[in-house]
Order: C-alpha cells, then sequence, then structure tokens
C-alpha cells in the first residue's frame, strides 16, 4: 500500500508541474483618436487602431536559464523540445485548436458544392450546420458593403466566412491576413496556408485532414500538385483540383510556363487563333491566341510583352484572372509604327492569369513575339521572413518601407517597434502608431511637415476644408509647378483606398499635389495645375493605411482662398 501511495503522490507531482494557472487575458488598448499635432488642427474623425494582446505559448525553450520570466518555476537547464504548455508574455500567439463542426470539418455536408467556410450558411467555423439555406449576407452578397474596394469572403479582409454578416474591417488583422506564420507550418495567410479559407479566416490552424489542394497529392491526376502549382486551385485549402470554366471551350488555351521552359519566348501566329473576345482597350478585329500562366511565387510585378522585332503587326494585349470574364486585370495595344505592346501587373496574386494576344487590324493577321518578365518583390513587401525572426515584410523591424531590400534588424530597436509610447500619443509602435508606416520607422513623433506652416488634418471620413494661401510660404514644389505657397493638409487613410481631391470655390489659379511622404519629393503621387478653369483636381490610391499629405499650391506664385472637397474611398 505504501509503494502505491507513493506511486500516486509521484504522477500528481508530475502533473502539478506541468499546469501552471492561465494568466488573465490582456484588456485591449484603445487607441482610438487622432493625436493633437504641433502646429496642427484636426479636421475629421477617428482612425485609431486598437490592439487586442491575446493569449501566447512558449515557442522556443530556454538554454541554461536560471529562471524563466512568467513560467512559475525554473527553466530547463537544456534545449529541449518546443514548448505549447506554458503561458509566457514574451512569447509568439499560439492558434487555438479548430473546432469540430459542420462548418470546419473539410466535408460538404450540404452537397452544394462548397465547403467549410466557403459555404454561406457558415457564419463561423463554430457554426453547427451547413444546411440553414441562409439569406445572402453581406460576405456573399455580391456587394462591396464596406466601400473598401473588396468584396465578399475570402478576398475580404473583414469577412471571417462567406456566411459573415459584416464586412468592415477588424481594428486587428485577422490570424489569416496579418501577414504572419501564426501557426508556424512555414506558410502564411490565404491563399498559401493550408488552414485559411479566407483572409478574413481567424484561425490559421491546419485542419486534421489537409484538403485537397495542400495534401502534397495529386488528386486529379493531371500532373499539378496542390496550389499555386495545379490551376484548378483556388488557395491550399480549396478541396477541388479540377479547373472549372476556363475558356469555355471556344479557346484552345496554350500553357505558356510549359512553352516557355528551356526558351525566352513564344513565337505564334495569329491565323492560327479563334475569334471571339475582345480586350478593354481593343481587339474586336481578328482572331487571338489564348495563353494560361501560372505565377507560383510572390513576386513583385510580372510583364508579358510582344514589344519583339517578330511581331508583324499591331498587337493588342489583355491579362485576365478568369478567361471569358471581360474584365481585365490590364489591356494595351500596339500602334503601326510600334506593332507591339506589353501589360505589367503589379504585385500580382498567385495563380492562374490567361494572356490574351489579339489583333487591332480588322481582317489582318501576323506571326507575333511573346515574352514574359518577372521582377522581384523587394524583400520587405515578398511575404517571406527573409531574416527568420517571425516577423515579415513591413511588420520587421528591419524594413523601412515596402521598397527596402533589406529585412536585418538594426542593433537598437526603432522607435516604431520598440514596444515604447515614445510620442506620448498612446499609441505604441506599427502599425498602431499612425505616424509609423513601418515598424523600422525611427520616430513616431511628428518628423514630417518640418517646412509647413499651419498643417491641417483630416480623418478617414473625409470632407470639405476650407483653405487661405494668402501670407503663407512657399516651401514646396511638384513635377507640374506649385511656385505659390501653400496650405499642407494631412490626410489620415485607415484602409486601402483610393483619395480624390477637388478644388471648389477657388478665387485662384490654383494648383495641388499629394505625396506619400510630406518632406520627400521623390514620394509624390499626383500633380495638376488646371482641371476645369483654374481649379485642380487630383486622384491617387493609398495601398497602405497611415497619413498621405495633399498641398494646395498656386500657379506661378498665385495665392487665394480655395475649398477642398476630400473624398476617401
Amino acid at each position: 500500500m505504501k509503494n502505491v501511495i507513493l506511486a500516486c503522490v509521484a504522477v500528481l507531482s508530475l502533473v502539478g508541474a506541468s499546469c501552471v494557472k492561465e494568466p488573465e487575458p490582456n484588456a485591449p488598448s484603445d487607441a482610438g483618436h487622432v493625436r493633437d499635432l504641433p502646429r496642427a488642427r484636426i479636421i475629421g474623425g477617428d482612425a485609431g487602431l486598437d490592439t487586442v494582446v491575446g493569449e501566447v505559448a512558449d515557442a522556443v525553450s530556454d538554454v541554461n536559464a536560471s529562471t524563466d520570466a512568467g513560467d512559475g518555476g525554473p527553466a530547463p537547464t537544456e534545449a529541449g523540445p518546443v514548448d505549447a504548455m506554458v503561458n509566457l508574455p514574451d512569447d509568439l500567439p499560439r492558434p487555438p485548436p479548430r473546432p469540430t463542426t459542420q462548418c470546419s470539418n473539410g466535408e460538404d455536408d450540404d452537397g452544394d458544392g462548397l465547403y467549410d467556410l466557403e459555404d454561406g450558411d457558415c457564419a463561423s467555423e463554430r457554426d453547427p450546420t451547413e444546411s440553414e439555406d441562409r439569406a445572402p449576407t453581406a460576405c456573399n452578397n455580391g456587394v462591396d458593403d464596406d466601400g473598401d474596394g473588396v468584396v465578399d469572403f475570402p478576398d475580404e479582409l473583414g469577412c471571417a466566412a462567406a456566411g459573415d454578416g459584416d464586412e468592415a474591417d477588424p481594428p486587428t488583422p485577422p490570424a489569416c491576413g496579418n501577414a504572419a506564420d501564426d501557426d508556424e507550418d512555414g506558410r502564411v495567410d490565404f491563399p498559401l496556408d493550408p488552414g485559411c479559407a479566407g483572409l478574413g479566416d481567424t484561425n490559421e490552424s491546419d485542419p486534421p485532414v489537409a484538403p485537397v489542394c495542400g495534401n502534397g497529392l495529386d488528386d486529379d491526376e493531371d500532373g499539378q500538385v496542390d496550389f499555386p502549382a495545379d490551376d484548378g486551385c483556388d488557395s491550399a485549402a480549396d478541396q477541388n483540383e479540377d479547373r472549372p470554366g476556363g475558356c469555355g471551350g471556344s479557346h484552345q488555351v496554350i500553357d505558356l510556363n510549359a512553352a516557355l521552359r528551356g526558351a525566352d519566348f513564344y513565337e505564334g501566329n495569329l491565323n492560327d487563333g479563334v475569334e471571339g473576345f475582345v480586350g478593354t482597350c481593343g481587339g474586336n478585329a481578328g482572331p487571338e491566341v489564348v495563353f494560361a500562366y501560372r505565377i507560383n511565387a510572390l513576386v513583385g510585378a510580372v510583364e508579358f510583352s510582344t514589344e519583339h522585332a517578330e511581331t508583324e503587326l499591331p498587337t493588342v494585349v489583355y491579362v485576365r484572372t478568369t478567361c471569358d470574364d471581360p474584365r481585365d486585370v490590364g489591356c494595351n495595344r500596339g500602334a503601326e509604327m510600334a506593332p507591339g505592346t506589353h501589360v505589367r501587373v503589379e504585385n500580382p496574386e498567385l495563380g492562374v492569369y490567361y494572356v490574351v494576344v489579339d489583333t487591332s487590324l480588322r481582317d489582318q493577321a501576323g506571326r507575333f513575339r511573346l515574352s514574359v518578365h518577372q521582377v522581384e518583390a523587394p524583400r520587405c513587401s515578398d511575404r517571406r521572413d527573409n531574416d527568420q525572426d517571425g516577423r515579415l515584410d513591413l511588420l520587421d523591424p528591419g524594413c523601412v518601407d515596402e521598397a527596402d531590400e533589406d529585412e536585418g534588424d538594426p542593433a537598437t530597436p526603432p522607435e516604431c517597434a520598440d514596444g515604447i509610447d515614445n510620442d506620448g500619443d498612446m499609441q505604441i509602435d506599427y502599425p498602431n502608431d499612425d505616424t509609423c508606416h513601418a515598424a523600422g520607422g525611427d520616430a513616431e513623433a511628428d518628423a514630417f511637415c518640418a517646412l509647413a506652416e499651419n498643417l491641417l488634418i483630416v480623418g478617414p471620413a473625409g470632407g470639405l476644408v476650407q483653405v487661405n494661401t494668402l501670407g503663407l510660404a512657399d516651401n514646396y514644389q511638384a513635377v507640374c509647378g506649385g511656385q505659390g505657397p501653400e496650405q499642407v493638409i494631412a490626410v489620415l487613410v485607415d484602409r486601402p483606398a483610393t483619395v480624390i481631391a477637388d478644388c471648389v470655390g477657388n478665387n485662384y489659379d490654383t494648383l495641388m499635389f499629394a505625396r506619400r511622404v510630406c518632406d520627400d519629393a521623390a514620394s509624390e503621387l499626383a500633380c495638376n495645375d488646371d482641371w476645369v478653369l483654374f481649379a485642380s483636381h487630383i486622384e491617387f490610391r493609398a495601398d497602405v493605411p497611415g497619413l498621405y499629405y495633399i498641398f494646395v499650391d498656386g500657379f506661378a506664385a498665385s495665392s487665394g482662398s480655395t475649398g477642398v472637397d476630400i473624398v476617401i474611398q
């Protein structure tokens, strides 16, 4: 009996040593405001980002450490396996295991061809059934409900599932759209991670049974395995490798990847093509030849070109993500004296692109040469952890901006990644501090617009701003002019958007331009002198949330008053 009791005590001791009290969850820190800036007057609303600090789990064992802060007990004395049991405040977040419901079991339970989160009857992975025949929701109605330019699941960051009723983007990016490898499987976010059904999916952990497009098998026996190599796969979480649709049987599609193996270009003849497609910039005159080109790795840009001496007659080149969909990703056309042309796709998503070479001359076709050139993405925008520190791209302290080619961390953490509220605005580091455009930013404070007078700030809602440049200084110029005094307006953008600004009711000859960085002339985004009479108009894309700068200037030395109508959409 004594031996039995001792054995029980030993077992209980082991159990007790492996269990620690869960820490209280940290409360979200509210950064929902625009801070007051020196020389600044706030015109618009609030775009501060709230940060929720989640529960964390050990990702790296301590080596020869005497104590492990937050562990509640002695640390191991030698390297050991990954510890997934003890919660430490300084470790990486670990996603929760997936629940087992009809909306997370990898099956098409209601037989409608849609699996789990892609089924409109699933509002989340915890939804018990796929078979409710719900009415369309904001995340599957084909409408851009939140006006951010992205429509529905799986592409909308605010949609956790196709049945989600709210498309609005959350303050903190979800696990499948945060540019981090949350489940530490070497694959990041949608569409690369088999655990991600969409960008808004909140759980990156892989399902118990690997999806068809992420299981390492050639399920449809077409010689292509999984996403992105198999063009029948929309993502690594896709449950079907069979390619639907294609070109509808009207055109024979040439595999451009295969054609370019061992060759720098493809030699073709439009006389061998079929007439039926037309691009947004032309091509309704004669036959076309259709190619499928797969992008299997993240690149900065891809360019399809017929600008070669071997191209005989003016060509029209257009690129699509769906062959028989008339909406083009890009379209361009040649001319009689320069028959070749090209289409460049910036930051293309992984997957299949259909490249159509068409003619702009009726009843005339001839030979053409087609080439493809891929441009590597800068290391700070390639969605890879180049320095293997667990942080990607703009979230890496080694990245100053998207064009930065070095992710290596500096010896001293920059202000935008040091964990300190350096400027006292209750917003800490990138991406929570709106003056930090990347984790590598060297200042959280107002180190911008050093020469601007009476800086104005407009919030994410936009609005009409009244400006008077009389008596102000001429400190900034643009490529289209701007020798008059100027008023600088800082526009706070809280999501990828298009910014449009128009001068209205002006009493002088205006000139207006925009920059990404206030004091950096090379960051100019748009410039216009006269749009209608003497009123200026600019429009630019703001793909990264943060501050953008609009300069209300004057032609020659003109000055006066004007309204500036700013729309963010």
